[in-house]
């Protein structure tokens, strides 16, 4: 079996910082520390925190202390929410990604000058919910998840603007952009995938393209890895695993056997440990071997 490892693997640099001012949260932070949502989309690095004392919650109305503080993940939120977060006299730590603050902050600004908002997206993700929670019921802005919702938009403003979640399909997102323009000729477009997410997808075409499968380490809620999957099987044209866990390259090492695969590419979502993808890379090449990592390694950042 010959092992092609797509790279760029790793951590974005995103990523980098919300783990990074998390562990010192740990250490620094006054308690009880809050998380509001996982930190990245990663149950290993979920549980890892949740060993080191953070309590992660899904709403404020789980805030049972007065004291402490809370971590906005690097999904970032709306200002509505922040504005009930600074509230409740809690220090914030924020790790919200740049490039999501900078598509906020470019959003938020085409509003104020009259635009409506077409944004590609996935209606319940914490990015698109970062955005649309302080826009609802204005028709100011209009989430759309694939080309069907474009054939329902009857949107009457001449002053359209559309960007997109940044972990989406680069060619999904042109597809979208391209049917937009059909409909509405005037409207002024900017793909805002991230360079990360961008970077790992052109790559993954390019150095996978002798692959008999490909394998995707990431988590089953992490949109980035999803869209490395879809790529996978859409453009690529080649059996693809997503692969989460010890669980999942049991089973996938039962239909390599079987199929008899050869070349096997292997790339990951950017929220993805390398330890992870290192022990998944030995155990295809050695089904015997043991995958034992220490929960810190998830969470261990190397300058």
């Amino acid at each position: 079996m010959n092992i092609i490892k797509v790279h760029p693997q790793g951590f974005c640099k995103g990523v980098i910082n919300a783990i990074l001012k998390t562990n010192e949260a740990i250490t620094n932070a006054k308690r009880p520390i809050y998380m509001l949502g996982d930190i990245v989309h990663n149950k290993n690095i979920a549980k890892t925190y949740i060993d080191n004392g953070i309590i992660i919650i899904n709403s404020l109305d789980e805030i049972k202390s007065k004291e402490g503080s809370i971590i906005i993940t690097a999904h970032g939120i709306s200002q509505y929410k922040y504005n009930l977060i600074s509230s409740t006299g809690l220090d914030i730590i924020d790790t919200t990604c740049e490039s999501v603050k900078q598509i906020q902050s470019l959003i938020r600004q085409k509003i104020i000058e009259g635009y409506s908002v077409v944004y590609y997206g996935k209606k319940n993700h914490a990015e698109c919910l970062g955005i649309s929670e302080d826009y609802q019921n204005e028709g100011k802005f209009i989430v759309v998840e694939g080309e069907d919702d474009i054939e329902k938009l009857n949107i009457s403003n001449p002053k359209l603007f559309f960007t997109n979640q940044t972990t989406m399909s680069y060619f999904e997102t042109l597809k979208i952009i391209d049917k937009l323009k059909q409909k509405y000729p005037n409207i002024i477009t900017k793909e805002d995938i991230c360079n990360a997410t961008k970077n790992r997808q052109l790559a993954l075409i390019e150095q996978a393209k002798d692959a008999d499968l490909i394998v995707v380490v990431g988590d089953k809620t992490s949109n980035n890895s999803l869209s490395l999957v879809d790529i996978s099987k859409t453009i690529i044209n080649k059996p693809c695993v997503l692969i989460e866990n010890i669980n999942d390259i049991k089973e996938a090492l039962k239909e390599i056997n079987k199929q008899r695969y050869e070349n096997i590419a292997i790339t990951s979502g950017a929220s993805t440990p390398r330890v992870i993808v290192n022990n998944i890379e030995k155990a295809l090449l050695d089904e015997n071997h043991i995958i034992d990592i220490k929960k810190d390694e998830y969470i261990k950042i190397k300058r």
